[in-house]
């Protein structure tokens, strides 16, 4: 069996993912793959057919496999929970220790309780009363910063308006 015919078993086996890691003799032909745009990195060292690394499965999945300890928080968590149709810009989850920022994942240096953590299929994420909590303050911040700029946005006209 030739590298290529093994990544693609691979990719099979891996619910369309391959993790750079577990298999460095495949290295050459990765970086090769990736090159021709036949696989993309949908985090570094995570791999996939560029037609699903902009789902939000396969971002969640790729999460998981790369940081074994993150936890889903917001809407993806709730996606997974209990609202199905959460709207979702990005995947965002807790995760005790820094890490690089990546399009498409917002990271925040977070340790959740262990009581406040379930997983499903390989996938760890918060509880839905802390991801109903998660997703009010975030509504409530995005609210906050939305008024606070209409608001000077109003400033300035009055200002400008009546000196």
């Amino acid at each position: 069996m030739n590298s290529h015919d093994e990544i693609n078993l691979l990719l099979r086996a891996g619910a369309g993912l391959l993790v750079r890691r577990d298999h460095p003799h495949l290295a050459g032909s990765l970086d090769w793959l990736v090159r021709e745009g036949r696989l993309a990195a949908v985090l570094p060292g995570l791999y996939a057919i560029p037609e699903i690394t902009s789902s939000w499965q396969t971002r969640a999945k790729a999460l998981a496999l790369r940081h074994r300890d993150a936890v889903l928080l917001g809407a993806a968590a709730a996606r997974i929970s209990y609202w199905p149709e959460a709207p979702l810009d990005y995947i965002e989850a807790a995760i005790p220790y820094l890490v690089k920022p990546q399009p498409g994942f917002k990271f925040n240096r977070r340790h959740i309780a262990a009581e406040l953590i379930t997983e499903r299929d390989g996938l760890r994420y918060s509880i839905p009363a802390l991801t109903a909590v998660d997703l009010r303050r975030s509504c409530v911040a995005t609210l906050l910063m939305w008024h606070c700029g209409l608001e000077r946005r109003l400033c300035v006209a009055c200002t400008t308006r009546c000196g």
